[in-house]
């Protein structure tokens, strides 16, 4: 019995909840309404809310702040992962270039060596050696870019009440909102370099951590001393600006993102080089 209830409770529960949601619509139509109901956000929350009304629990809707939150996670996410995949190439050879691997060390000390070092990876190894590492780096990423974000606005509102600067909140939102992320995903970004550098399966790399006491934290201080000097620097940079152009303009947010991305990375760079 309990088998059977297990296979037909969720297509029950779905049943009832577009049932639920189509009289809801037909309620709200009258009242000029019913166009909530389509957007992707509270469609999910109805199908939820419904969901727990059938197994017998009180409906509750999610709060304006964790829709807010889960935007956020999400947009962060899939801002993430989009980014790293654009600059995979580029990344790669710049851990090579940090560890010193004798792969492209004829280019390192070239102010433009990336470009010939990315040519000769290509040429040696084929273009997925380009992307060695990729699937661990968007494992990371996702859940790190999602952190950083919405850690970010849960921080700036709380910084808000302080009597600090704004410039000074807008630094240490973002610092903040950095070390939160990297806290949480550091272990991914460990097993990211060694896949990267020494070219070992996840197996051996794991076997190999596992037997060392906090071998997944290696490197954790300066790591977090970069991250502070990068998140806080590039979110400042960028809020300050955002609200000195005053646009909306998606290409003038880009450059903004740009200009905060180059200066963040500048003074990290170097704590960064160190941790590699």
């Amino acid at each position: 019995l309990n088998g059977c209830r297990m296979i037909f409770l969720p297509w029950g529960i779905l049943q009832q909840s577009m049932k639920l949601l189509v009289c809801s619509q037909k309620m709200l139509k009258s009242l000029g309404t019913a166009d909530l109901l389509l957007e992707p956000n509270w469609l999910c929350c109805s199908l939820a809310e419904n969901a727990l009304f059938a197994l017998g629990k009180a409906p509750r809707m999610p709060s304006e702040g964790t829709q807010a939150d889960l935007r956020h996670l999400l947009a962060g996410g899939i801002a993430g992962c989009t980014a790293k995949t654009l600059i995979a190439p580029f990344d790669r050879v710049k851990i090579l270039f940090q560890t010193a691997s004798p792969l492209v060390a004829a280019h390192a000390s070239k102010p433009l060596g990336v470009f010939p070092a990315i040519g000769q990876i290509y040429a040696q190894q084929g273009f997925t050696a380009l992307y060695r590492g990729h699937s661990m780096t968007l494992a990371r990423i996702f859940p790190y870019a999602a952190i950083q974000f919405a850690s970010y606005e849960r921080w700036k509102g709380l910084l808000q009440r302080s009597r600090l600067p704004l410039r000074a909140r807008r630094f240490l939102s973002g610092s903040l909102a950095g070390v939160t992320a990297v806290t949480c995903t550091y272990p991914f970004d460990i097993l990211r370099t060694r896949l990267v550098y020494r070219g070992e399966s996840l197996r051996q790399i794991i076997n190999a951590l596992g037997k060392e006491k906090f071998s997944f934290f290696q490197g954790y201080s300066p790591t977090v001393c970069g991250v502070f000097l990068y998140a806080g620097s590039s979110f400042g940079t960028f809020e300050w600006l955002k609200a000195y152009f005053s646009s909306e303009n998606v290409g003038l947010k880009f450059f903004c993102g740009l200009v905060a991305g180059l200066t963040g990375q500048t003074l990290s760079y170097p704590l960064e080089t160190i941790r590699r």
